[in-house]
């Protein structure tokens, strides 16, 4: 079985990451950990929130945003976890990547024209990057 991650992000294609995902489940079959990266907050954000209630409100962010890829997958049969993490995008899906033994981490195609993208990379190069760097043997689609 293939270990594939599915980092869910706004800025990217869920409809063809799901489409991807199909396809690599056609030619064997796949496990997908499906995975939000929530924002980090300093400590002087955490002194004025409370702290728990912080946390509450990003879970319910993250299960809102993985909600329409799990249901997808689940239609299809296809085996998938949810996982939620806090800290910077590139680093934490790299991270997982290697602590899971993902040797797929399918982003799907970038909005056209961002900016930010331009100035520092598309998070795509950076998780590229960030992986090839640890040795890892891991394909980002």
């Amino acid at each position: 079985m293939i270990e594939v991650l599915a980092p869910i992000r706004a800025d990217h294609d869920q409809r063809w990451a799901l489409e991807f995902l199909e396809h690599l489940n056609r030619q064997e079959p796949i496990h997908v950990y499906v995975l939000s990266v929530q924002p980090r907050y300093s400590g002087h954000v955490r002194m004025v929130v409370n702290p728990t209630w912080l946390h509450q409100v990003q879970r319910e962010d993250a299960e809102l945003e993985m909600a329409g890829l799990c249901q997808a997958l689940q239609e299809r049969g296809i085996a998938f976890e949810r996982h939620v993490v806090e800290g910077s995008s590139a680093e934490e899906i790299a991270r997982f990547a290697r602590e899971h033994h993902c040797t797929q981490i399918v982003m799907g195609p970038l909005s056209p024209g961002r900016i930010s993208e331009r100035i520092f990379g598309s998070l795509n190069h950076q998780v590229e990057q960030l992986v090839r760097e640890s040795g890892e043997i891991c394909e980002v689609h």
